[in-house]
């Protein structure tokens, strides 16, 4: 298997591909990357950004801080068969649904719901709890931007589409013919390796299903 690429490394392999001189310093090349990357990630809750949440819950709060890094909730029950999101609760696991923030006055003073205040960066409870529990859920987190020596979190093998996408993205801030030639390749490598990418993801996330 390949080697992850650093960010030096995507910077190194940009401007081979380009097979030309760049007026862009490392920093902006660096920056180029880092929206490609953003792009890719945002593209679906991929299975390689699921992270869990862990914390207590006491009888006195209902509102508690989501992770630094939260982003969205991710499927982590099923419910009939169908998949949907809960927070677990207590050491038998017990499943609260999440509402949406509208809903929140429907089922206020209703146990064994909560929503995400996504302004107050928090998730709340809609009753207190009784008595001291742990609890847990998954959710999709924000990777860090990468640095000159780290490594994005897409998987190895597709870590070259964050390359052709910056050379497809390339064309419009060089504006010569040449770079324009190159573009519609770069953009249908660039998609080939996002759809094989979803592909695998799509089987990681039902392969230990029962």
């Amino acid at each position: 298997m390949a080697a992850a690429k650093t960010g030096q490394d995507i910077i190194n392999n940009f401007r081979l591909l380009i097979d030309e001189q760049d007026d862009l310093s490392d920093a902006e090349v660096l920056d180029l990357a880092q929206q490609v990357i953003d792009v890719i990630v945002n593209n679906r809750p991929w299975t390689f950004l699921t992270s869990t949440a862990t914390g207590t819950l006491n009888t006195t709060a209902v509102s508690y801080s989501l992770p630094s890094d939260f982003r969205q909730l991710t499927d982590n029950y099923e419910d009939n068969g169908m998949p949907t999101r809960v927070l677990f609760v207590g050491p038998n696991f017990e499943p609260y649904k999440w509402i949406d923030m509208m809903q929140r006055r429907n089922k206020r003073d209703t146990r064994g719901f909560a929503y995400i205040d996504f302004k107050q960066s928090t998730f709340v409870l809609t009753h207190p709890e009784q008595i001291i529990r742990d609890y847990e859920f998954d959710y999709i987190y924000n990777p860090e931007n990468i640095t000159l020596d780290t490594s994005p979190v897409i998987p190895v093998q597709f870590q070259p589409a964050i390359v052709k996408f910056m050379a497809y993205l390339w064309a419009d801030i060089d504006q010569t013919d040449r770079s324009f030639s190159y573009a519609l390749e770069n953009a249908r490598e660039y998609q080939d390796y996002i759809a094989e990418m979803a592909v695998q993801d799509a089987q990681q996330a039902n392969q230990y299903k029962i």
